[in-house]
Order: C-alpha cells, then structure tokens, then sequence
C-alpha cells in the first residue's frame, strides 16, 4: 500500500497498479488533471479528424491532376472516336450470341454492348459517345430461341438508340 503522495506520483506504472489510499485533496486534484486529459484527447481528435478530412481534400486535387496529365487526355477526340469506331466493330463482329463466361454464369461486361460500355469508363469518353452518331449506327438484338432465352431491349432505349445514331443508316 502506498502512502499519500503528489497526485503526479500515482501516475507512474510501478504504483498504479497497488492499491493506494488517497485523501479528497489528491482524488479532487486526479480528477481535474484525468478531466483535462479528456479534454485534451477530444481536442487531439478532432484536430486528427480536421486533418484527415484536409487529406482526403488534397487527395481528390492531386487526382484530378493526375486526370487532367495522363496521356489518354491528350489523344484528340477525332482520335478516340476512331479508335472507339474500331473497338466497336470488333466486338460486334466477335459476337455471335449472348456470351456466357466462367461457370456459365453471364459476363456483365461481355454482356453490355460496346458502345455503352465505352460510355462508362468516365464522363469525357460518355460526352464523345453519346454526342458521335457513327458510332451508334449499329444496333444488335437477339432473337429468342430456346437455348438463350432473351429479353428484348425496351422500346425507349431502341428509340434513344435511333436518335443517337442521328441520321446515319443503321
């Protein structure tokens, strides 16, 4: 047991842990000393919070840097509807019906038509797809049969189709 001390000498490791007897002078004063710890830990926290959130602020400024200076930026859009006029021909002329992948399950991205997918890589590639009609000239439907039972596309998305495709011949 050990005897009444400074408030700061119960504090060490080797006495913390012995039973100590303590007078209402020394509990007043561990009490306002562990009360301005609390307080001083809420202040730390939120200050460790305002500085992540300043992190996550800078993050997003230097990924819209990286954005604005990756090499797929300055390719000009001429460019990338050529490429993207390519890229569609060939996955429509590889394919033949609905696409199954492993296990037999549907592959998402095998399954969603290029055009579309090329329309969701980002909001710049999406701006060129939908505003360029050549390359919505193309239009593909499954007819049903018995071994790929297949839903039709909706009669909006034909007619959005239509319009995209301006007054190309589909």
């Amino acid at each position: 047991m050990v005897s009444e001390g400074k408030s700061t000498d119960y504090l060490n490791d080797d006495v913390s842990r012995e039973r100590v007897v303590l007078s209402a002078t020394v509990i007043a004063s561990l009490q306002s000393r562990m009360k301005d710890e609390q307080n001083h830990i809420g202040d730390l926290s939120r200050e460790v919070e305002k500085l992540q959130k300043e992190i996550e602020k800078r993050k997003g400024v230097v990924a819209k840097i990286k954005d604005l200076l990756s090499p797929i930026r300055q390719i000009p859009q001429e460019m990338l509807v050529e490429i993207f006029s390519h890229y569609i021909q060939l996955q429509n002329a590889e394919v033949k019906g609905p696409d199954f992948g492993v296990l037999g399950r549907k592959c998402v991205y095998r399954r969603l038509l290029p055009v579309v997918l090329l329309s969701l890589i980002c909001s710049q590639w999406k701006q060129i797809v939908d505003t360029t009609p050549r390359l919505w000239t193309q239009l593909r439907i499954f007819v049903y049969n018995w071994f790929y039972p297949v839903t039709p596309p909706p009669q909006t998305v034909v007619v959005k189709w239509i319009q995209r495709s301006g007054s190309l011949p589909l």
